[in-house]
């Protein structure tokens, strides 16, 4: 056969508010690569983590990718806290599904960190030149949650407290450390879900530098995840499940914000140039409990919600950063695929 083929460069709406573009040109609706984490790095590329294919992505804004092989692990971490921008102008990524921390260059040069207990759930670059990781723990050994700290050289300390709890599932004081940011007021934040046979009780907590743990309990039902700080000066979250999105302010007041066909899975959140926070909905048509909800979803401080986007077309999104070129940048997991939110 012979012929010439014309090949667009997006996967739907190309030149809408929204956009849908392939990690690699022309496929659509891949799952070779499987993208499951992202942020901007300090060269202004969109910088992702795969959860398949053992690599790590760098994709400009105008649509060149650039894949570097490096020792994620075949779980790597959904939304935020699988790779961020380190203090050094280097990429930080949980490496090994947990068991190190791993640091890459712009160039592509890599290396890993060994953490522990082997089980880092995510990462922040810290308020003192440092990078701060969740650690659930052992589950073989009941091994104690932490909170570590790893500098850019490589040294790590690990910070346990009783309020952080421990791994093993059959203890009354076992509990998840999902999600980790760098707070308004020079302290750590990060979520976590306490779970037992009797009762389920969920917090975001705080610690600061020298590890001093304080936590807060969520009043409402919620199963908290991704964390970040919002430009109101409040601690904004995720929850993966629960429908709505959180808001608690350093001295630990709490405010919960929902809308009908709005918010859902929320695996991502993030502060936009504009003033409001970004989250993304986990949504996969065919997946028991499925709602159709738009993939992208944006919050004002006051609470106004406003999404993007079709449940159908956008499938799995899990990350979402602002880009270098003022747009909100996303991933859509099950499509091999990367999208583009114009801010308005």
């Amino acid at each position: 056969m012979s012929g010439t083929v014309t090949i667009g460069p997006a996967c739907g709406m190309v030149g809408k508010t929204l956009s849908v573009y392939p990690l690699v040109p022309p496929i659509c609706g891949a799952q070779d690569y499987l993208p499951t984490s992202m942020t901007t790095g300090p060269d202004g590329a969109l910088w992702f983590t795969t959860y398949m294919a053992g690599l790590i992505g760098r994709r400009t804004t105008s649509g060149t990718t650039t894949f570097f092989p490096a020792p994620i692990g075949a779980s790597g971490t959904w939304g935020d806290g699988g790779i961020v921008t380190g203090p050094d102008g280097a990429l930080w990524f949980i490496a090994d599904d947990g068991g190190a921390i791993g640091r890459m260059t712009t160039s592509g040069s890599t290396t890993t960190f060994p953490v522990p207990s082997g089980s880092a759930t995510a990462l922040t670059s810290g308020p003192d030149g440092a990078l701060w990781f969740t650690d659930v723990g052992a589950p073989t050994d009941n091994g104690d949650n932490a909170i570590g700290r790893i500098t850019t050289t490589g040294d790590i300390t690990m910070f346990t407290d009783p309020k952080l709890g421990n791994a093993n599932w059959a203890s009354n004081t076992h509990r998840f450390l999902w999600g980790i940011t760098d707070g308004p007021n020079g302290n750590l934040w990060f979520s976590m879900e306490y779970a037992s046979n009797e009762t389920k009780l969920t917090y975001i907590g705080t610690m600061t530098p020298s590890g001093a743990v304080t936590t807060y309990s969520i009043p409402f039902k919620a199963d908290p995840t991704v964390l970040t700080t919002g430009p109101d000066g409040a601690i904004w979250f995720g929850n993966d499940g629960e429908d709505v999105i959180g808001r608690v302010t350093t001295l630990g007041k709490f405010s919960e914000y929902t809308g009908p066909g709005e918010v859902g899975q929320v695996l991502s959140i993030t502060a936009g140039p504009d003033g409001a926070l970004w989250f993304t909905n986990y949504t996969v048509p065919g997946d028991s409990g499925f709602e159709p909800i738009p993939p992208i979803g944006r919050i004002t401080t006051a609470g106004k919600i406003t999404t993007y986007g079709s449940s159908i077309d956008e499938v799995g999104t899990v990350s979402i950063t602002a880009g270098s070129d003022g747009a909100m940048w996303f991933i859509d997991h099950l499509n091999d695929s990367i999208g583009r939110v114009s801010v308005p």
